[in-house]
């Protein structure tokens, strides 16, 4: 940009140090030498009070041009920062998405191999009549999926690798089965928590139409997947099932029902966090992750039901199936 010559560095300096300058060896002059003629005493104290009206005139413009400037640096500067924040807040989240992916990613791989082996070995045991419940671990499956899934939900909040709020994420499988006379029962098989942590509903087996756990509702009305992003969403949802209930320690909650082609519901796949542990903080943001983030699991624990279904199914093996 092309500047006036009065607008440029030298030419400020000049008048900022010049002026004052010339006015200090002005007064000197006139103090100095008494023999000046009047006349041009005066003509230099004229002098003197024009190049201080100049040199006030000066300081003013270039006080405001510089306030002008520094204005225009410093709303540069918020913009540059506010723009920085976004960057980072966009890099956190891919790194985040990434952590989350690799964790899925991995979890396939491991899963799928296992159970590739595992199927193998079944073969080999229908073989030799030797099939027992556990030849096909599906329960232990299941906790390995919710225990991948609560790692998952780690990695994405916490991509720096903090691993202190991991008891706050509990990752559940609430199965439901149908007996011979045709009455519905859930119970929770799988949970992501230590020996010693789980939740007082692990394995309690109840009558669907009997309990009282959110969960159960779920199923009884053939619900979709349901998100609760605060504690309040949550009480309006929970009920207090026992005298130890602590509603208020519950942050967020995730369920979703895992259902067969034909719509037949297995079970509900649900996360609950505790003490403030956020994952998402807007429904949308936690519906989203949801959808993109725990289904992959959901699908998991389908596929482990169809195997261990189409294992047992094997008349070959049922004839000598051990228990």
């Amino acid at each position: 940009m092309n500047e006036e010559f009065y607008e440029k560095k030298w030419f400020k300096d000049f008048l900022i140090i010049g002026i004052p300058t010339a006015i200090s060896v002005i007064g000197v002059l006139t103090s100095l030498f008494n023999s000046i003629p009047l006349n041009i005493k005066n003509v230099l104290i004229f002098v003197s009070i024009f190049l201080f009206f100049i040199f006030l005139y000066a300081s003013i413009h270039y006080s405001k041009k510089d306030t002008s400037y520094r204005e225009i640096i410093e709303k540069k500067d918020a913009d540059y920062q506010e723009m920085i924040a976004k960057y980072e807040a966009l890099i956190k989240k891919l790194k985040s998405d990434l952590m989350a992916e690799g964790t899925t990613i991995v979890t396939y791989t491991t899963l799928f191999e296992k159970w590739t082996n595992n199927i193998y070995e079944f073969a080999y045991l229908i073989k030799k009549n030797e099939v027992t419940d556990l030849s096909w671990n599906k329960k232990g499956y299941y906790d390995t999926i919710c225990w991948e899934c609560s790692n998952m939900i780690q990695r994405y909040c916490n991509p720096n690798g903090d691993n202190s709020k991991k008891k706050n994420v509990s990752v559940s499988f609430i199965e439901y089965t149908v007996d011979e006379k045709g009455n519905g029962y859930i119970q929770m098989v799988s949970d992501s928590n230590p020996q010693g942590a789980k939740p007082s509903a692990m394995n309690k087996k109840e009558r669907l139409e009997k309990s009282e756990y959110y969960y159960a509702e779920l199923i009884r009305k053939r619900k979709p997947m349901e998100v609760a992003v605060n504690n309040g969403e949550i009480r309006q949802k929970f009920k207090e099932v026992s005298r130890t209930s602590d509603l208020a320690k519950y942050t967020q909650y995730i369920a979703i029902p895992v259902s067969c082609s034909n719509n037949k519901i297995l079970g509900i796949f649900q996360v609950t966090t505790e003490y403030d542990y956020i994952i998402e903080s807007s429904m949308e943001s936690l519906l989203h992750f949801a959808k993109e983030k725990v289904i992959p699991y959901t699908n998991l624990v389908l596929l482990v039901d169809k195997i261990h279904k189409g294992l047992y199914a094997c008349p070959e093996q049922n004839s000598g199936r051990n228990r």
